[in-house]
């Protein structure tokens, strides 16, 4: 039974991946086709929605990968601070973004892909909460004892305690009705999990209304 009922979850794994791929290339033609539009504001708007979409396809498959038992990691040795200097230098040049790294690498085993996109999903959280009033998204980098601890903080909001346990499951917002002016669906801190727990490591989030959220990803250092 329990065999039947692995092959029941893999065939639907499959099935999304394939559903989610044959709708990349309508939604290319769209973006192409929007992108002729005369009226810029109507133009505007519709390369968001398509964008939009595009990301939420892209993170179903990257989930639904990650939550395959035959999913294998590329991994390699890599510095996570040249990964993150990476991500920053490409998403978030003009976002202000505060960084603490040590002064030496920081070597770890990981799948490089895979970590810049959950550092770009954490990092664009806390810019997105981040009110303009407030002091800019922190990113910190540090070496514990066996474990390389990856901290981002921003200075927003906050979120109420009883939310914190689901933050990090699918399809879970503490606001649902806010999706437009947030962004996201409710995949990010998700996949954000589902990736460091492939790494053997872990996530954690801690917040504080009216002063803003942590989140602690947790890594393993190859012994």
């Amino acid at each position: 039974m329990a065999d039947d009922i692995q092959q029941m979850l893999d065939a639907k794994r499959q099935l999304l991946l394939a559903i989610s791929h044959e709708l990349r290339s309508p939604l290319t033609r769209a973006r192409i086709a929007a992108e002729m539009l005369d009226d810029e504001e109507r133009k505007a708007a519709l390369i968001q929605d398509i964008h939009e979409m595009e990301s939420l396809l892209e993170e179903l498959m990257e989930t639904e990968r990650l939550s395959s038992r035959h999913t294998k990691l590329n991994k390699a040795h890599h510095d996570v601070i040249s990964l993150a200097s990476d991500v920053i230098g490409t998403y978030f040049h003009d976002a202000g973004i505060t960084t603490d790294f040590p002064g030496s690498p920081l070597i770890l085993d990981v799948d490089a892909a895979r970590i810049k996109l959950m550092l770009k999903n954490l990092l664009e959280n806390a810019v997105r909460h981040t009110p303009d009033n407030a002091p800019p998204p922190e990113l910190h980098l540090c070496l514990d004892e066996h474990k390389v601890l990856i901290t981002v903080i921003d200075h927003g909001v906050g979120v109420e305690a009883h939310h914190l346990p689901y933050l990090t499951e699918p399809f879970y917002r503490v606001d649902p009705s806010r999706q437009r002016e947030t962004g996201g669906y409710g995949l990010g801190l998700y996949l954000c999990r589902m990736i460091g727990e492939a790494h053997g490591g872990k996530l954690v989030i801690e917040s504080t209304p009216g002063k803003g959220t942590t989140v602690l990803v947790e890594l393993p250092v190859p012994s």
